[in-house]
């Protein structure tokens, strides 16, 4: 993931905007891929009317993204926790050998 700051800082609104900026590659990671939406944070590039939103705190991920990035969250973390269940036993194990 990369931002390029100096871009962001040359607008008036940088901090919302390096929020936003944030938050759509936060979104790829939670969603697991590299693709866009036709709009909402995801889009590939921001329009005029995104900026406007973004300025209101009214731009949103996408229902479907949101939903995705909530389900590969909830398995990511069931993973971990049976890992760390597994890990636990192992090494239980091993201490009492």
């Amino acid at each position: 993931m990369v931002i390029y700051y100096d871009r962001v800082a040359a607008t008036s609104k940088s901090t919302v905007l390096l929020g936003y900026t944030i938050a759509h590659e936060v979104g790829h990671i939670l969603l697991g891929t590299d693709s866009h939406t036709p709009s909402g944070v995801m889009r590939a590039h921001w329009r005029g009317s995104d900026y406007s939103e973004m300025n209101a705190h009214l731009l949103t991920f996408a229902a479907r993204d949101a939903d995705m990035m909530r389900i590969n969250v909830r398995q990511k973390a069931r993973y971990c926790m049976a890992e760390a269940a597994n890990s636990s036993r192992v090494n239980g194990r091993a201490a009492e050998e």
